[in-house]
């Protein structure tokens, strides 16, 4: 290839617009000869055959590497072009830059060679190479682009578009213009240029800012490639969503006083949309009953925790205060009268007690014939207590002998009356502080008793400073059918 001068261009192809050998000659015309780099150069050659034969005119290969030469029917190219005798056939030859060139006049040779002579033309072909100013769709045939962006973008993290993009000419693109915007709101509306090399790639990551409080919405992102005239070369559109979400904190400041106590939880939610936020603060039975709380809280369960709980509606940037109040005071109150209560009570009750048991020891023809009594008596007061005095009776059907065994303390006396039945009496002297005394003795009835019988409450009197007090234990009622009751759950239990 040869860069010339373009007058002298001008002045060859005027020379050389008939090109002449003895068998064929070939006329040039130039349709297109000034293209950009992006353009293809075409010429009309018509080939005449002076033959008185038929034939085929092949072209040599192109060997300037940066051009492609090809003509349209390719076959014309490829095996040749077919004229009859004494005939002349027309075809398009085009030529097409592969690589980049500087704008200018370049020389472009072929040669054109009969297949039954062997005799060939050398065919010379001007082209200039204009500045480039692509078209629209030069623009659009030669820029591959793709779009990366999610469906959903949430505020709190980084989102970005990827942009894949391609040269696929061997020229560069100056000045185009990239355009991101959201259609249905004002949340993106961006604008750079964007410059390309020859077959160059690529991957264009573009953040975009959003602030964490956007409110969540539906939009459509679209994204543009315009030349520098601002024609529309490539058009994406991306629908979306903003994530919506909620994000709570809680602040709690304690104020402790005498027996009171007032947490204050305030709650605020940083997310972008309203939500419902559950506070919770753990309690116990105890404190559920000195505890107030505003706005009122209920209960709820989890596991075996047990908590006050709020459901708080928290509109974004909004904050809600909650206040707990524990007063232990009403339990100080109560504390103070449980022991008046008990300074009262063990102040004034009896120091001696006395319980009284009975034991059925022998039945007889299906009655009660024998049974043994025991009396406690205690003195469960931090001082001694004197001048105790024991008295127990029995009904008319019972009765004590000498010559049952009436324990190891002897009574005083043993009155039998027919009104009252028998009446024994124990003189105990002086039991001292926490003393305790316990007496046993059998009865045998006269007759054998059926059903339910009765022992009426023992009696102890004693004397505290010269004053006397008595002192009762409970009546016994005994049965046979008790004792029978309790016979059979033993051999079952066997």
């Amino acid at each position: 290839m040869k860069k010339i001068n373009f007058l002298a261009a001008v002045l060859l192809l005027l020379l050389a617009n008939f090109v002449f050998a003895q068998s064929f000659s070939v006329r040039i015309n130039p349709v297109k000869d000034e293209i950009n780099i992006l353009e293809e150069a075409l010429f009309n050659l018509t080939i005449n055959n002076n033959q008185v034969f038929d034939d085929t005119f092949v072209f040599s290969s192109l060997n300037d590497l940066k051009w492609r030469a090809y003509t349209d029917p390719l076959s014309d190219y490829i095996t040749g072009k077919h004229v009859n005798a004494k005939s002349s056939e027309s075809m398009l030859l085009y030529f097409k830059p592969v690589k980049n060139l500087n704008p200018g006049n370049y020389q472009l040779d072929l040669k054109l060679t009969s297949s039954r002579t062997g005799e060939s033309l050398n065919l010379q072909f001007v082209i200039k190479i204009l500045p480039l100013k692509p078209s629209r769709e030069q623009y659009d045939a030669n820029i591959g682009m793709s779009i990366y962006f999610g469906d959903v973008i949430d505020p709190r993290k980084e989102a970005k578009i990827v942009i894949d993009i391609e040269n696929k000419a061997d020229a560069e693109f100056k000045g185009m213009i990239l355009k991101i915007k959201s259609l249905n709101s004002s949340l993106f509306d961006e604008k750079s240029i964007l410059n390309l090399g020859p077959l160059e790639k690529r991957k264009i990551e573009i953040p975009l800012k959003i602030s964490e409080l956007e409110e969540p919405k539906e939009d459509i992102l679209k994204v543009v490639l315009a030349t520098p005239a601002e024609e529309d070369i490539k058009i994406f559109q991306k629908p979306y969503k903003i994530l919506g979400y909620n994000n709570f904190s809680e602040e709690k400041i304690v104020k402790k006083g005498f027996l009171t106590r007032e947490t204050i939880i305030k709650v605020n939610n940083y997310g972008n949309q309203e939500g419902v936020y559950i506070l919770k603060s753990r309690i116990s039975l105890f404190k559920s009953s000195f505890t107030r709380t505003t706005p009122t809280a209920y209960y709820l369960k989890e596991g075996s925790s047990k908590y006050l709980a709020w459901n708080l509606e928290l509109k974004n940037m909004e904050s809600k205060t909650v206040t707990i109040n524990e007063n232990y005071a009403p339990l100080l109150f109560v504390f103070i009268i449980f022991c008046i209560g008990l300074i009262v009570y063990f102040a004034f009750r009896t120091p001696i007690v006395i319980t009284k048991k009975a034991k059925i020891i022998r039945l007889k023809e299906g009655g009660i014939s024998e049974l043994k009594v025991v009396l406690h008596i205690k003195n469960r007061g931090p001082r001694y207590v004197s001048e105790v005095k024991l008295v127990d009776s029995l009904p008319n059907i019972a009765e004590i002998e000498e010559s049952l065994d009436i324990g190891p303390l002897k009574p005083e006396k043993v009155i039998r009356q027919s009104s009252r039945g028998t009446i024994i009496k124990w003189d105990l002297g002086v039991l001292d502080k926490f003393e305790e005394r316990i007496i046993s003795y059998k009865v045998k009835s006269k007759l054998s008793i059926l059903g339910w019988f009765t022992l009426p409450p023992a009696i102890v009197k004693y004397k505290i400073n010269n004053r006397e007090y008595k002192v009762y234990s409970k009546r016994i009622k005994l049965g046979v059918e008790e004792e029978k009751w309790k016979e059979k759950k033993k051999e079952k239990e066997i």
